[in-house]
């Protein structure tokens, strides 16, 4: 497993003397979209928001952050947040909530001292990172480490039920009830509509091999997304595929997005997906992660660049 770029003394609190002022305010928390790749939650459902504004706070959210979670804006205006699409804005917020980490970029847009509550995901970061929030003075609270009175991450026990545990129950009850496991895998997996073959076909027809044909790189275009009816998420699962080419070690899949070339990488035989991914101000799995690079990037140069930073790693392949 990958290791703390901290020693043990490194990590012991360290004293410091500060004057405590009493003093009593009304919150004021952002929320971003998230931008990691195939993150869809959000921190705050509408009904959390209405309970926070009724007692007194402040959300602002930007807009679009709940669509892929179900919930629109306009459902986040009715329950009292204002919405916003400045970036600045929402992370100059003294309190923000996110899924995932904030990237190295996003972090540049936090204020000195803000509080941040989110994943940090430790051991897929780098140490200039957390040099990034020192430097700052920024709060993180990891919610991965929160613990209870009874020394339990409730955080992480309500996401492994509802990831793990929970659908194989509800599955299982189901089938006990009578229903047709493959009737509801094709209700629900096999659902593609035609555009994402013809998506899949032109990703696969842009291939570049690199590394002995151990390393594949796909791009798609907002232009292909276009041409074939297709969104972001019809491209899920595309990069994958890439892993079942016979001595392939590295699948990558380049997306244009409207503000970032998206990166999704899949690897096999111990190539570390997470450490190339820490690249691209990213993270994830050994063998499923993700990062991003700015949109003044063009496709070819982000194919390009991905391709100088494997052989930082080449000794996996």
């Amino acid at each position: 497993n990958p290791k703390s770029p901290f020693t043990k003394a490194q990590l012991i609190p360290q004293e410091e003397t500060l004057e405590i002022t009493q003093k009593k305010g009304n919150l004021f928390i952002g929320i971003p979209k998230e931008t990691c790749f195939q993150e869809k939650r959000i921190c705050l459902t509408p009904d959390a928001v209405a309970a926070i504004v009724s007692n007194g706070h402040r959300v602002l959210v930007e807009k679009g952050a709940g669509d892929e979670s179900g919930f629109s804006d306009l459902e986040y205006t009715e329950a009292g947040a204002t919405l916003t699409s400045d970036l600045k804005k929402i992370f100059g917020c003294p309190i923000i909530l996110k899924v995932e980490p904030p990237t190295l970029e996003e972090l540049k847009l936090i204020h000195p001292k803000t509080v941040l509550i989110s994943a940090l995901q430790l051991k897929t970061k780098q140490k200039p990172y957390f040099e990034a929030l020192a430097k700052k003075k920024i709060t993180a609270l990891a919610f991965e480490f929160i613990k209870d009175e009874d020394h339990n991450y409730p955080a992480v026990k309500a996401l492994s039920e509802i990831a793990g545990t929970a659908s194989v129950l509800i599955a299982a009850e189901l089938i006990h009830f009578g229903a047709d496991p493959i009737l509801i895998y094709d209700s629900i997996i096999n659902t593609a509509p035609l555009g994402r073959s013809q998506l899949v076909g032109r990703a696969f027809t842009s291939m570049k091999l690199c590394y002995d044909n151990r390393v594949c790189i796909l791009f798609i275009s907002k232009k292909d997304m276009e041409e074939t009816n297709t969104t972001l998420e019809h491209t899920n699962g595309i990069v994958a595929t890439i892993l079942e080419i016979s001595g392939m070690r590295l699948g990558v899949l380049l997306i244009e997005d409207n503000d970032r070339i998206k990166i999704s990488f899949r690897s096999k035989n111990n190539f570390p997906a997470n450490k190339l991914a820490n690249e691209f101000n990213g993270g994830g799995h050994f063998y499923a992660a993700g990062g991003s690079l700015p949109a003044t990037f063009s496709l070819s140069n982000a194919g390009d660049k991905v391709a100088e930073a494997v052989e930082k790693f080449s000794k996996y392949l």
